[in-house]
């Protein structure tokens, strides 16, 4: 009975280094399997964000061609000069006017013209910005109040603070709704009076 135990106790020991070294085996695939679990989850959050770009990219664009069309044959060339001056104010004078032919297209401070589509997607923002703010600007000789809901979000800082600069200077009441606090981190940095109202 003493040697049977000694075999199986030898056996048992035998057994689980043999389970120790497959464990040692297997730990290293497994912290390899979480890492690309991991890594897995960051580049699906990454394809999603680069997929929701790309579609508020096209959403701009769709909503720039559709704001030209009911545009094109109803106003007047004041109306142009405006938006010109509200583009390269807040485009810090690199593009200077807006032409509207058979498409948009846009002159940059050294005479060069490009056509909407060739241009970045801040850059067709701001012009899709320039052109809401023109439109509300003339559509009534009183001074109204101006609504700008969620406005901002492809907007880097350096854009932003520019059109926030730009509104800044309009007389009219202008009403921001956002829900982050960096539209109100830059009024702050410039030092503009301004009612904040959190909900």
């Amino acid at each position: 009975i003493y040697n049977e135990l000694i075999n199986e106790k030898n056996s048992l020991i035998l057994e689980r280094k043999k389970l120790e070294l497959e464990y040692s085996n297997i730990l290293p695939k497994l912290e390899r399997y979480v890492n690309l679990v991991e890594e897995q989850e960051i580049l699906k959050d990454e394809l999603i964000n680069l997929a929701k770009k790309n579609a508020g990219y096209s959403i701009a664009k769709k909503l720039l061609e559709e704001a030209y069309v009911e545009i094109k044959n109803s106003v007047t060339p004041k109306f142009f000069d405006n938006l010109s001056d509200v583009v390269k104010t807040i485009t810090n004078g690199k593009y200077v006017k807006v032409y509207v032919n058979d498409e948009i297209e846009v002159e940059d401070y050294l005479g060069k013209i490009y056509s909407i589509d060739k241009l970045s997607f801040g850059t067709i923002e701001e012009i899709y910005f320039s052109l809401r703010v023109s439109i509300a600007l003339m559509i009534s000789e009183e001074k109204f109040p101006i609504i700008l809901d969620e406005s901002f979000v492809y907007f880097d800082d350096n854009r932003l603070r520019s059109i926030l600069n730009y509104l800044y200077s309009l007389d009219n009441q202008i009403i921001i709704l956002s829900s982050n606090k960096r539209e109100k981190n830059l009024l702050d940095f410039e030092n503009y009076d301004y009612n904040f109202i959190q909900l």
